[in-house]
């Protein structure tokens, strides 16, 4: 039952971030609008918005949701789920490239060897989110088990 909830969390997730990439692919002033901020970008610091809501985001919701629901399962096999699922929100990134056009998303690799450091990279981005939040979320989970008794 933990792991169907888990699944859940993670498919909503998946829906919710292709819905809201769709949105931001279609030919009106909202959409356009909130593309703009979707692709805003310091060059100079080499930071935009897309990451926080492609990735972190994601991570940290679906890392709380991971560790409350795991509380009573071995560290071993919440490891194993936390790296499965930072595996899974990074696998989407391509679809929100291909969704919006990988020439006008400037976090995109723009060469074919960039693309393997930049799924390492991201990949390390969620496992470590997705991890520390799992972690918490067990300590929620915990306590608020040890409430309930």
């Amino acid at each position: 039952m933990k792991t169907l909830q888990i699944a859940v969390v993670c498919a909503g997730t998946a829906l919710f971030q292709v819905a809201w990439h769709s949105f931001l692919s279609l030919n009106n002033e909202a959409a356009r609008a909130l593309l703009g901020i979707y692709l805003a970008y310091d060059p100079k610091l080499g930071k935009g918005v897309a990451p926080v809501l492609d990735l972190l985001l994601p991570s940290i919701v679906v890392g709380a949701v991971v560790g409350f629901v795991s509380r009573d399962w071995s560290v071993r096999r919440v490891v194993v789920l936390d790296i499965a699922v930072a595996i899974f929100l990074v696998a989407l990134l391509p679809a929100y490239a291909h969704v919006l056009s990988r020439n006008a998303v400037w976090w995109w690799p723009k060469q074919e060897g960039d693309q393997l450091l930049f799924f390492i990279g991201k990949l390390l981005q969620s496992v470590l989110v997705v991890g520390m939040l799992g972690y918490g979320g067990r300590l929620v989970g915990l306590h608020h088990e040890e409430d309930h008794d």
